[in-house]
């Protein structure tokens, strides 16, 4: 009798090593699975639904991981400033679209290419203005740092800008002034000043 006991006891401690092997590797799981949640959880509200363009300012949201803080950030950046820099140059294609169509004839085909060289440099221009609005920072287990930015570009400044250079060229300015894009952009403009009491 005490030999069969004692092979129960054996096959018991046989049973309860793998059962607790399972419970421990069932408790990781649940652990990486709730700190992947909390992290989810900790996304910054404006990378989640980040504003939307106004007369203000276009936004752009990034994230990028490093090692180094400074790195990420920096990829971050990047990243949002290119978003930007798409987001700038739809609105400009529309303008070049909407002057292209008025000015059609081999005539005023130049008044075109000095309209798309104008708008061009305001562009390129407004980028180097993109200004940092929020950022957070979380230090990973692995060692990663995570940098989440907010970029804006101010794009009533970009657009009283292109509004400047294109009545320094009066023959230009005369022909954009009968067209659909300067109602647009005057528009966006007196929206912009409006808004900051000017």
């Amino acid at each position: 009798m005490q030999k069969v006991h004692g092979g129960t006891q054996a096959r018991s401690r046989g049973i309860t090593k793998p059962l607790l092997g399972v419970l421990v590797l069932a408790v990781c799981c649940w652990g990486c699975a709730s700190s992947g949640q909390k992290t989810k959880k900790g996304l910054p509200e404006w990378y989640e639904n980040p504003p939307n363009a106004d007369e203000q300012a276009l936004y752009a949201a990034a994230m990028a991981e490093s090692r180094d803080m400074v790195v990420a950030t920096k990829k971050a950046k990047v990243d949002a400033r290119t978003d930007l820099a798409q987001q700038m140059a739809t609105k400009v294609q529309n303008l070049e679209k909407l002057f292209s169509e008025e000015v059609g004839t081999d005539a005023e085909a130049e008044l075109l290419q000095q309209f798309t060289s104008v708008t061009k440099a305001v562009t390129s221009e407004s980028l180097h203005g993109t200004q940092e609005e929020e950022k957070k920072v979380y230090n990973l287990e692995d060692g990663t740092v995570r940098v989440y930015v907010l970029m804006s570009l101010p794009i009533g400044e970009a657009n009283q800008a292109l509004m400047a250079k294109l009545k320094a060229n009066e023959h230009l300015y005369t022909r954009f002034r009968a067209s659909q894009a300067f109602d647009e952009l005057k528009t966006e403009i007196e929206a912009y000043e409006a808004a900051r009491g000017q």
